[in-house]
């Protein structure tokens, strides 16, 4: 029983190499898959992500697989940074992304879309604490900060109209035909 446990545990490490925050294989392969399989979650989880795409060479190709439905805002930024920044071309492979996913997944170089895909689309959410003055600046911050990344990340993907309905509130959820459909324009 316990040789079989450590082969177990042997076949685990080894056939998946690449898990959900943000760990992969050897970094100086042509083509890396990292995988954002759960919710975002803070900063610090994706160091590893954002190292690796700000260290990649011109000739790599880095896939970031995305079945998430979204998270923490400030670690989305820092990832859709690194993506802009990165040498290496950027390739979002969907089956759900959702918020904060979509967002990372629309900064990509390229989409590719899974069978069955989705994609949904809002404004930021997130709570606040402080005093009543510091959550209205935080909240006047966050607002422009909404508006200025769905108006960058979306464009050329959503109208102006459909942004807009977003800012405003609206929520769209987009499935595998429409997505194809505007990746292609």
């Amino acid at each position: 029983m316990r040789k079989f446990s450590l082969f177990l545990i042997s076949l685990l490490i080894f056939a998946f190499p690449a898990y959900s925050q943000g760990k992969s294989e050897d970094t100086t392969k042509q083509t890396i898959t990292v995988y954002l399989n759960t919710e975002i979650g803070e900063p610090k989880n994706y160091v590893y992500l954002t190292n690796l795409l700000d260290n990649a060479k011109k000739e790599q190709t880095i896939i970031l697989k995305i079945n998430s439905p979204g998270g923490d805002v400030l670690a989305m930024l820092d990832i859709i940074n690194a993506i802009k920044r990165t040498k290496a071309t950027t390739i979002a492979d969907i089956q759900f992304a959702a918020s904060a996913a979509a967002l990372i997944a629309l900064s990509c170089n390229k989409i590719k879309v899974e069978r069955y895909a989705i994609m949904m689309l809002h404004s930021m959410r997130g709570g606040m604490q402080g005093t009543p003055n510091e959550n209205m600046e935080e909240a006047k911050l966050f607002v422009a900060l909404n508006n200025d990344v769905l108006k960058t990340v979306c464009k050329g993907f959503l109208t102006d109209k459909e942004i807009d309905s977003i800012i405003t509130g609206s929520t769209m959820w987009i499935h595998e035909d429409s997505i194809l459909k505007r990746i292609k324009k």
